[in-house]
């Protein structure tokens, strides 16, 4: 039977952890995955652990790239507290269908696997539908780390 987990289980510490996220979708947007991939890395960070996050460029849910930052560019540096932010230019389709979203998923996989493949993370966590599936093994190359793809 499982151990149940004491209030000294709950506080474990993530430092010397280096973990990188992959999810296409982050703040500033404010609906679908976006708020629970904010809160997985702000929750790793906050736990003390080393987090690298690769992400898209903001659009959703108007399906249109608003901030003029992203308009131009392939790739943008940002930080947030602890965090280390690279986000990717992908597609953005301007029908959101099922054409339009694989078109958006394949371009954000393509330009996110090279820098996945580069990072030293001990742990690679991938959160979109289905570049999920892609990513880990594309990074599972480079040895001794945990993948981990959780597909939505």
């Amino acid at each position: 039977m499982a151990e149940v987990p004491n209030e000294q289980h709950a506080s474990l510490s993530l430092h010397g952890l280096s973990v990188c996220v992959v999810a296409c979708h982050y703040a500033p947007e404010t609906t679908g995955s976006a708020p629970y991939n904010t809160a997985l890395v702000e929750a790793l960070s906050s736990a003390g652990a080393d987090v690298d996050l690769i992400t898209g460029i903001p659009h959703y849910p108007q399906w249109v790239i608003q901030d003029s930052r992203y308009r131009r560019g392939i790739m943008w540096r940002e930080t947030k507290g602890n965090v280390r932010i690279r986000r990717v230019r992908h597609a953005v389709p301007a029908a959101p269908n099922l054409i339009g979203r694989a078109r958006m998923e394949l371009s954000f996989a393509t330009l996110a696997a090279p820098l996945v493949r580069a990072s030293r993370a001990d742990v690679v966590i991938t959160v979109t539908p289905s570049s999920g599936l892609c990513l880990p093994p594309l990074s599972a190359t480079v040895g001794g780390r945990w993948e981990l793809s959780c597909t939505i």
